[in-house]
């Protein structure tokens, strides 16, 4: 099977919303806003020691083997990653070292499922961890030595509550005159963050969702718009009543750096997956540094 072609079909079917690929049975109709990605992240002097110079070389995304040993870099063609630059995984909080062992080339039974039991199938760089991870995600966070002396990992804790009268919901009113039709708690964190997602009433044809996280150290939200064309029928996928599917929406892993939270999100389709790394820029508005997606139905 052509691998290139079949990527190529792939990214053609699964529409790109702020930096997330939204899943593969979405309605053609949509109409999508995205943040134009820097490729490294200036700082000023004042913010920090020296300059960040976080690109998004610096880090991956990648799919372990069923024996959670080994993984393998699941990248972007146009935006690749830098092999000999990746040094570590995360499990939320907790960061794993591992090594290069090899490039793989796809065999003759690659399908173009990118999941742990396609492993030995799969194209890319091949890593071996130092040790197993138990019981660990199928698909996680690759990022190289300088990321990991810079940022503090902070353990996440997965939520889906209502959030409607969370004081996020007075800031939100300040800067939006749609009204929130739905917001959730989707996950905090040992520090005591918060993330939320909020959907917005409709305005003409357009439907906003925002991804929100709320620092417990200052009074600052660092937010991510996702814009799609309305339909009441289906907006975001296939008979969703155009409702965004927040349950599906979750937050791998948080990250501290100069004050600020940055994510890594998983947005699962029917088809396969988005996996985006997320930073705020100086207004406090977050953009993808890097995105990847994976592919595990069959074809």
């Amino acid at each position: 099977m052509n691998n290139k072609f079949n990527k190529a079909i792939l990214l053609a079917l699964c529409t790109l919303s702020t930096g997330l690929y939204i899943g593969c049975n979405n309605p053609p109709q949509q109409n999508h806003t995205a943040t134009a990605v820097q490729d490294t992240i200036p700082q000023k002097a004042s913010e920090s020691i020296a300059t960040d110079t976080l690109s998004y070389q610096d880090i991956g995304f990648g799919v372990f083997d069923d024996s959670r040993k080994q993984l393998i870099l699941v990248d972007d063609e146009e935006r690749p990653s830098n092999v000999k630059a990746l040094k570590y995984v995360w499990a939320n909080e907790k960061a794993y070292p591992f090594e290069f062992v090899k490039m793989q080339k796809e065999s003759e039974d690659y399908n173009g499922r990118q999941t742990p039991d396609n492993f030995n199938n799969l194209p890319g760089a091949v890593f071996q961890l130092n040790e197993k991870l138990s019981p660990g995600e199928a698909y996680a966070f690759l990022a190289s030595d300088s990321f990991h002396k810079t940022r503090k990992a902070v353990a996440v804790k997965h939520n889906l509550a209502d959030a409607n009268k969370s004081s996020v919901v007075t800031e939100l009113k300040k800067s939006y005159q749609s009204p929130i039709t739905t917001i959730k708690l989707i996950a905090t964190t040992a520090e005591k963050d918060s993330v939320f997602l909020a959907q917005l009433a409709p305005i003409a044809d357009t439907l906003t969702v925002l991804l929100i996280a709320k620092s417990n150290a200052s009074p600052a939200l660092f937010i991510q718009e996702f814009k799609a064309e309305y339909n009441e029928m289906s907006t975001w996928r296939v008979d969703d009543g155009g409702q965004f599917p927040i349950e599906d929406f979750s937050i791998l892993n948080v990250f501290r750096y100069n004050n600020k939270i940055e994510l890594v999100t998983s947005f699962p389709g029917a088809e396969g997956g988005s996996f985006s790394f997320l930073t705020p820029d100086k207004q406090n508005r977050y953009h993808t540094l890097k995105e990847a997606y994976a592919y595990w139905s069959p074809l």
